[in-house]
This record gives C-alpha cells, sequence and structure tokens, in this order.
C-alpha cells in the first residue's frame, strides 16, 4: 500500500513538472512567434508606407511642372517656382527616406527606384530652372520629351517595388505560420503523454483482471470432482 501511494505522489510530481515545463515552453513559443509577426511588419509595412507616400508625392512634382502654371509671366509665376521646387524636395525626402529604411529583399527593384527617382528629380530640377530663366519652349519641351517618361519610369519602380515586398512579407508570413503549426503539433503531441500513460495502466489493469479471471476459473474447474 505504501508502495503505491509513493507511486502515485510520484506521478503527481512528473505531471506538476510536466505541466510547468509545457507551460514554460508555450510560453516561449508565442513570444518567439510575436517577436517574428513583429520584425516581418516592422520591416514591410513602414516601407509600404513610404512608398505609397512616395508615388502621391512624385504625382503632385510632376503636375508643379505644368507648364499652365510655370510658363506664366516672371512676375506671376513665382509662387508656383517656389511650390514646384518644394514639391520635388519633398518627394526626394521621402524617396531616401524610404531607401534607408530596412527592406525584406528585392534588392534590384530598390536599385531601380533609386535610379529612376534620381533621373526624375534631376530632369524635374532642371525643367523648373528653364522655367525660372525664362526658357518656356525648352522647358516645355523636356518636360514632355524626358521628365515625362522618367515619371512613368519612377512610378513603376516604386509601385513593383511595393508588389514585391508584399509577395516577400507574405511568404515570411507564411513559413513562420507553418514552423509554428509544426511546434504547435510537437507540444501538443507531448502535452497528450499522461493520458497515454493513464490509458496504458488502465489497458495493464484490465489485462491483469482478465487473467486472474481467466487463472480462477481454470483452478475452480480442476477442483471439480
Amino acid at each position: 500500500m505504501s508502495n503505491t501511494i509513493k507511486q502515485l505522489k510520484l506521478l503527481v510530481i512528473v505531471l506538476v513538472v510536466s505541466n510547468v515545463g509545457l507551460g514554460g515552453f508555450s510560453f516561449y513559443l508565442l513570444r518567439k512567434v510575436d517577436q517574428e509577426y513583429s520584425d516581418i511588419i516592422g520591416r514591410s509595412l513602414p516601407v509600404m508606407n513610404s512608398l505609397q507616400t512616395l508615388t502621391a508625392k512624385a504625382m503632385r512634382a510632376m503636375r508643379a511642372t505644368n507648364p499652365v502654371q510655370l510658363g506664366k509671366p516672371a512676375g506671376k509665376q513665382a509662387n508656383f517656382l517656389q511650390q514646384a521646387t518644394a514639391e520635388f524636395a519633398a518627394d526626394r525626402n521621402e524617396r531616401l527616406k524610404a531607401l534607408r529604411s530596412e527592406w525584406t529583399g528585392a534588392t534590384a527593384e530598390r536599385t531601380e527606384l533609386q535610379e529612376s527617382g534620381e533621373a526624375f528629380t534631376k530632369l524635374g530640377t532642371e525643367v523648373v530652372a528653364h522655367y525660372a530663366a525664362g526658357r518656356i519652349e525648352e522647358a516645355a519641351s523636356i518636360r514632355e520629351d524626358d521628365l515625362r517618361i522618367a515619371f512613368d519610369r519612377y512610378i513603376a519602380a516604386a509601385t513593383k517595388a511595393a508588389d514585391v515586398l508584399e509577395i516577400e512579407s507574405t511568404r515570411l508570413n507564411s513559413d513562420v505560420s507553418a514552423r509554428t503549426d509544426n511546434v504547435s503539433s510537437v507540444v501538443l503531441g507531448i502535452a497528450t503523454w499522461p493520458i497515454i500513460v493513464v490509458l496504458g495502466i488502465l489497458l495493464l489493469t484490465a489485462v491483469f483482471v482478465v487473467g486472474l479471471m481467466i487463472l480462477f476459473r481454470e483452478r475452480q474447474a480442476s477442483d471439480m470432482p
């Protein structure tokens, strides 16, 4: 009887230790998964938001070079020239902000964005300078022949970069989810060991009882005259 009590106490201690260990491991797993998801969001979301803002600023800068505004007489175009200069500066600052961020892959797209953005800024600044110097026709020609092409390339680069970053972020998210599912399955499998032990004990007990019953009946049969 005392041995049985000791075994039960030992089983209870093992169960407590097991539950505490599984609880600690589950907490660690949750913290790790949360950190991985936070890292993915922290790398992708700011860049994607910046690229969206960048597209809007590039459009505003392009509109600021409209000949209807900058082609006016010098005395009436000062505010428009100042606004155009400010728009191109805002676009450039936003682009530098995006390029300084931590990207999840998309190395080629990042390079294309940098190169196309620099070309857009250079041509845009040149167009504004021509307008300021009174070279209206030359400014309008560069705008239509060169700046517009650079603008289209720039917008395409920003759009492609955002798409690639979204795809890469989705892939990383899927990888984290897959690893989490695998580890969760292992944890759940380990957590069922007490049930397996109890079922094993019940099975052994049933086999033992059945064996005793068979032996008892055989002895009764042998004692009969």
